[in-house]
């Protein structure tokens, strides 16, 4: 591992680098699509999270609902606290 932070490492990847200017170009195709990827992992997670908070507040108005309907006096929901 300590080969990595040397100057002669460095200036060995750099001399590949500029030996093969091929190489800069497959770098970047295959970052853009690293990055599309994550993205589109991002976004289908999101959807998940948004979709669990809809869940739950459709559970929290049917039972505000339920309360209403039985009489009885509403209370405030206490915080939960994560253990995480």
């Amino acid at each position: 591992m300590d080969q990595v932070s040397t100057t002669q490492f460095c200036h060995d990847q750099l001399a590949l680098v500029t030996s093969a200017p091929w190489i800069i170009p497959l770098l970047l195709i295959a970052g853009f699509v690293g990055w599309k990827l994550k993205g589109a992992n991002d976004e289908d997670e999101i959807r998940g999270l948004r979709a669990e908070l809809d869940v739950a507040a459709l559970r929290l108005e049917l039972e505000r609902e339920k309360l209403k309907a039985a009489g009885t006096k509403q209370r405030k929901p206490r915080k939960r606290i994560s253990g995480g």
